[in-house]
């Protein structure tokens, strides 16, 4: 047999097929490997073009608050309206965490300047006054934040079309000490209060009142309202013989103490709404979970066609009356007869009544399986 000649080329074709094949081994392993590497922080983002990455090629949830370095989402990199209600959990969004220097054209936000309670007053009385061009098209909101609003003797008298929301009711407390002004905080029409605590510590000569005012179209929700100091303490004060008021009082705590006589909500007999109410009065010579009355003053009143007050679902607890119903009130010519109706309520303690009234569904708190009849007996 004749021996082929070794040449360079011959040697130099056989290392480049067993590269090759060596190469065709190891690239599974390789490739394995590779799949398997965990490697935080090694692709940044200055290894990816502007724009390369979409929407579309991300997963929903699969970025998360935790792959976000802080400040990386700002308000200049979101097109307006891509966010939306539908994005935002319940809570997710709160006056504390807006930017300090966060601009609202129809909210204004009190803080607790202080350095006393009596200054954080000035600084919510100041935000009403600044208010001048509310009207039904431009509402305004006043937020009040945590802290104490001491008002001494001066109650805040809200305008219309502005709401006062604070921060919760163990939360912004706004207080004061008055007699015979209506209250620390005067409700007026189309207004909203809600979220906070208003307390009237009195001046010991005459009615101290926590929240007053009828208001027309007015709404009270999740406040407490206290009241004592006075000779005659109400926490709320609701209700109007103008007419129809359509004012709506929901989730609220009112309660009195102290005195000759404490009344955990006063109603007038017309035009209140009032639902998941807790009207209390402890302390004083006599004490009215609810008392219904009216005003027969002018000869406006009363007015015939308004509808009476409601309450419904609520709780009425004093050690004298529960609840306490005027009869036909006379002051000269003039007279109006108190008007209430009541659905599924509790009544602690006796009941005086003598003027209208109406039960439904409601129940004595010593006797809670037995149902008292329409006349409350």
């Amino acid at each position: 047999m004749m021996t082929q000649p070794i040449t360079r080329s011959r040697i130099l074709s056989a290392v480049a097929i067993a590269c090759a094949l060596a190469a065709f081994a190891i690239q599974p392993a390789v490739a394995q490997t590779a799949s398997k590497l965990k490697c935080r922080g090694c692709v940044k983002s200055k290894h990816i073009k502007n724009k390369s990455i979409k929407s579309i090629d991300i997963k929903d949830g699969q970025v998360k608050k935790a792959d976000l370095a802080a400040g990386a989402v700002d308000s200049a990199k979101i097109i307006d309206g891509t966010v939306g209600e539908a994005d935002l959990a319940d809570g997710a969004v709160t006056f504390e965490k807006l930017a300090a220097d966060a601009v609202f054209m129809t909210t204004v936000v009190v803080s607790p300047i202080g350095p006393t309670a009596t200054d954080n007053c000035h600084a919510l009385q100041g935000a009403l006054a600044g208010i001048t061009d509310n009207d039904a098209d431009n509402r305004y909101l006043i937020y009040v934040e945590p802290g104490v609003y001491d008002c001494g003797a001066t109650h805040v008298q809200m305008k219309p079309y502005v709401d006062i929301q604070g921060a919760g009711q163990n939360a912004t407390l706004i207080t004061g000490a008055i007699d015979n002004t209506g209250g620390v905080l005067r409700i007026t029409n189309n207004s909203g209060l809600r979220h906070l605590t208003v307390e009237n510590t009195g001046a010991g000569g005459g009615t101290a009142t926590g929240v007053s005012g009828s208001g027309s179209a007015s709404k009270i929700s999740h406040v407490t309202a206290r009241a004592s100091g006075g000779t005659t303490n109400v926490g709320l004060s609701a209700g109007s013989n103008f007419g129809a008021t359509s004012q709506s009082v929901t989730d609220v705590i009112a309660e009195a103490s102290t005195g000759a006589t404490a009344r955990g909500v006063r109603v007038l007999a017309r035009g209140a709404d009032l639902d998941n109410v807790v009207a209390r009065a402890r302390g004083a010579t006599t004490n009215e979970g609810m008392r219904v009355d009216c005003s027969p003053f002018f000869p406006i009143f009363p007015n015939p066609t308004a509808p009476p007050s409601t309450v419904r679902d609520s709780v009425l607890d004093a050690t004298t009356s529960g609840l306490a119903v005027q009869g036909t009130i006379t002051s000269g010519p003039f007279s109006c007869v108190s008007n209430i109706r009541i659905a599924n309520t509790e009544l602690i303690g006796a009941r005086g009544l003598t003027g209208s009234y109406l039960c439904a569904a409601v129940y004595d708190y010593n006797d809670p399986t037995f149902l008292l009849d329409q006349s409350c007996q």
